[in-house]
């Protein structure tokens, strides 16, 4: 993997909107001291494989600080994908577009981070990065490992979710349990990175069909900050592991 920066363009995509709803403004409302949206451009200039991190936004007040804390902010997002309505998958295929047709630049590798999943572990996104290349998927995702039963609920009727054991084949009966070292268990996608080919990005796709995962078990890799609650979960860990007081 040493040389293959130089075999690669890689650019991680930041989406960054001034219209939240849930949390205002909290792409730069300080979490601990630094805005939100800081804390996914530093964990994306920490890769050594990263060419470009860009943020999109149609905020001007966004894009000065994306470009304070090192990354580009090239063009303002057109309004129409800024709106709560416009998926993740229109915003990233509007930006590949975009450095396609104004710059020529042809990634061979997107890196979709989300702003609000701001406490990733160190070398998390290299992680990401690796396993693309060596798994050769079309995307790969970090992903939350959980050995606990899910339900789904479907108007009146409440089922559980298939479990199988580890040989992948044998379901676990709807009525029993199995012990936690026999089975299977579940990945809860987390948002916090992923690699996509940029033929899927630029026909507005996020999951491709091969996928892999890469498991991220940290205690920060459940957050996913959308309210007032998520935020104050973010700033105990943040503190416990920089050790803020």
């Amino acid at each position: 993997m040493t040389n293959m920066k130089k075999k690669q363009k890689i650019v991680a995509i930041i989406l960054a909107r001034g219209g939240s709803k849930g949390l205002p403004r909290k792409n730069i409302r300080p979490l601990t001291g630094k805005p939100l949206v800081a804390y996914t451009i530093e964990a994306a200039l920490e890769s050594k494989y990263l060419d470009r991190v860009i943020v999109s936004s149609e905020d001007k007040e966004i894009m000065k600080v994306a470009k304070e804390y090192g990354a580009e902010a090239p063009f303002r997002r057109p309004a129409k994908y800024a709106i709560d309505s416009a998926s993740a998958e229109s915003v990233i295929q509007h930006a590949v577009l975009w450095l396609e047709e104004k710059e020529k630049y042809y990634p061979d590798i997107i890196v979709y981070m989300q702003t609000t999943s701001p406490v990733r572990r160190k070398g998390l996104v290299d992680e990401v990065v690796e396993k693309f290349i060596e798994s050769k998927a079309d995307t790969v995702l970090t992903a939350w490992p959980n050995d606990h039963y899910f339900w789904r609920k479907s108007g009146e009727k409440i089922k559980r979710i298939d479990v199988y054991l580890k040989d992948g084949k044998t379901k676990v009966k709807k009525d029993e349990y199995a012990n936690r070292q026999n089975k299977d268990w579940l990945y809860m996608e987390n948002g916090s990175v992923y690699a996509i080919k940029p033929a899927l990005a630029k026909k507005g796709k996020r999951l491709g069909k091969k996928i892999a995962i890469v498991e991220d078990d940290e205690l920060g890799s459940i957050v996913d900050i959308h309210d007032q609650f998520d935020w104050w979960l973010a700033e105990q860990i943040i503190r416990k592991y920089k050790n803020i007081k």
